[in-house]
């Protein structure tokens, strides 16, 4: 990891280093032979909103803000593109599900004994998941940190 640098906010470098551990995460086991889908996908949401709350932090959007955005990826990642992250306009499928936790619990309502868990990810099993979330990371990472996260990214980090 790299020390925060003297222009970026604290929560904004907070929020960073989250979503790099996540990626990172999720690039190790995508790298293993173990069936660990679940939980690639499980910490491909939580990557993505540290990453998005990352960069509005960084441009200045009010925690207020963030927090009534809560979970919801499809708001933060509109709101990011709004204040110029340079990424596709449209979210990916996967945002809707992440603000609810449907991937969390049962469906039906949470604590109850509502019936099997179903596949309430949209995208859930398909090859790429790491490289698609490293390149939403990288691109977030570049605007918050600049030179120092592309230093630390040349480092095979």
């Amino acid at each position: 990891m790299f020390g925060r640098p003297s222009d970026v906010s604290p929560e904004a470098f907070a929020f960073l280093t989250l979503a790099m551990d996540y990626a990172r995460g999720i690039r190790v086991l995508a790298a293993s032979r173990a069936p660990v889908i679940a939980t690639m996908l499980f910490l491909r949401g939580w990557t993505l909103e540290f990453a998005l709350k990352s960069y509005l932090t960084h441009k200045s959007v009010a925690g207020e803000t963030l927090k009534k955005d809560g979970h919801d990826l499809e708001k933060l990642w509109r709101r990011a593109v709004e204040k110029g992250l340079p990424v596709d306009p449209q979210p990916p499928a996967y945002c809707k599900n992440h603000k609810d936790m449907l991937y969390r619990y049962r469906q039906g309502m949470a604590g109850t004994n509502a019936g099997p868990f179903s596949g309430t990810i949209v995208i859930g099993g398909r090859p790429g998941i790491a490289e698609e979330l490293q390149v939403i990371v990288d691109a977030v990472g570049a605007e918050v940190a600049g030179e120092h996260y592309s230093h630390y990214r040349s480092q095979g980090l």
